[in-house]
């Protein structure tokens, strides 16, 4: 795991580790989870995150 818990969707997406780490290996799968309350408190922010 790169990153620690409690990250909204958008914070893996502009996290200069997180994208490093992503594009260094040849993944079959990449996860990249929202906090857990990300989608009820926010779920535009969440949908545009996912979309970006």
């Amino acid at each position: 795991m790169v990153t620690s818990g409690g990250k909204t969707l958008e914070w893996h997406g502009y996290n200069r580790e997180s994208v490093e780490a992503i594009a260094q290996k040849d993944w079959a799968f990449v996860v990249l989870q929202e906090l857990s309350t990300g989608p009820l408190e926010a779920p535009e922010s969440m949908r545009q995150a996912a979309l970006a």
